[in-house]
């Protein structure tokens, strides 16, 4: 996972949205502003096309609330910051458990505070954050924490956790691999990726990482290198 905050943005106001962006460049040197969605329409065929880390959601749009959005979207993996008029809306925003809210009109300080808490919660702690799948025909939430190892399986991939439960997913590993955090997972093989906490020992003469359980996982020659660098950190 790239370290830096990737924001989409549902705001009917372009004037607003491109205030947010000069301020938030002045208070936050790394952080890009992914896609702005002008209504929920646009922003439920935009959300799945798009790689993002943080929703933020304005709760006035022409066609519902923000909070209509949040019910439609279902479960979601990522952080999301309400936009609001009033502290009436701050209330509502409290109780879907919304990650922050910004009383408008949004001052530096508000953003200071809610980035800081944002690159604290995805990237300083990132075994506490969540990936979202496609299972069985409905959403899911998967804690990293409990992640083993992710194998892929033509245009699907197998989520082992820890617990010996295995998902398969209609993902790409590709597509799982960017959506973690890279200090935690490392991609073994075209097909492998694993949770680097999990490492008990590695047999570099025959090419293969031992985890928890006893669970023994492929390494590619071009591959070798950089784990040996992971897992001497992790031994350290």
């Amino acid at each position: 996972m790239e370290e830096r905050l990737k924001i989409f943005v549902v705001e009917d106001s372009r004037e607003a949205v491109e205030s947010l962006e000069i301020i938030s460049n002045v208070v936050e040197d790394d952080i890009q502003f992914v896609y702005h969605a002008m209504s929920i329409r646009e922003a439920l065929q935009e959300i799945p096309k798009k790689s993002f880390n943080v929703l933020v959601l304005d709760v006035t749009l022409p066609d519902g609330s923000g909070f209509d959005l949040l019910e439609q979207l279902g479960p979601i993996s990522y952080p999301v910051v309400i936009m609001t008029g009033d502290d009436t809306s701050a209330i509502k925003a409290i109780r879907h458990q919304v990650f922050d809210y910004w009383v408008k009109p949004v001052n530096i300080d508000d953003l200071k505070q809610t980035y800081q808490k944002l690159n604290d919660y995805l990237f300083l702690n990132p075994m506490k954050g969540k990936l979202l799948v496609k299972h069985k025909g409905s959403s899911e939430i998967i804690q990293f924490k409990d992640i083993l190892y992710v194998k892929a399986e033509s245009n699907y991939a197998r989520i082992v956790l820890n617990s010996g439960r295995e998902i398969l997913v209609v993902r790409t590993l590709k597509s799982i691999k960017e959506s973690l955090p890279s200090h935690a997972f490392f991609r073994t093989h075209n097909s492998y990726i694993i949770a680097t906490a999990a490492i008990k020992k590695f047999d570099s003469v025959h090419s293969k990482v031992e985890l928890t359980k006893e669970v023994k996982i492929p390494v590619s020659r071009s591959r070798k290198k950089a784990l040996i660098e992971v897992f001497s950190r992790i031994k350290g």
